[in-house]
């Protein structure tokens, strides 16, 4: 629906208000009960993907924080076995969640 991540905390304002307004008509005359239903559906719809993105741009973060620290060690030569590929395998998994995958 809003592509840019910055609009979804206004879209979900707009559409609180609105639910406001329409839950005030149905109040007055229940006959209005599905013009409040039709604007519940796009709130939880625009709350849940800026949950998720919120959640996305969080784990963006810790992996960016792991990957730099795996770095580190490595850089220190601290990584041994195994361990070694860590790096390589978490910006791996780094870029595809910043990929959208």
């Amino acid at each position: 629906i809003y592509q840019k991540k910055k609009e979804i905390p206004k879209a979900i304002e707009q559409l609180e208000k609105a639910q406001a307004i329409y839950q005030k008509i149905v109040e007055k005359d229940k006959s209005n009960a599905e013009l409040q239903r039709s604007s519940t559906v796009p709130l939880f719809q625009l709350m849940n993907l800026y949950a998720q993105n919120k959640q996305q741009t969080l784990a963006i973060k810790s992996g960016e924080q792991a990957v730099e620290i795996l770095n580190q060690l490595q850089q220190q030569g601290k990584l041994y076995g195994e361990h070694k590929e860590w790096p390589a395998i978490f910006k791996q998994a780094l870029d595809q969640v910043k990929a959208g995958k």
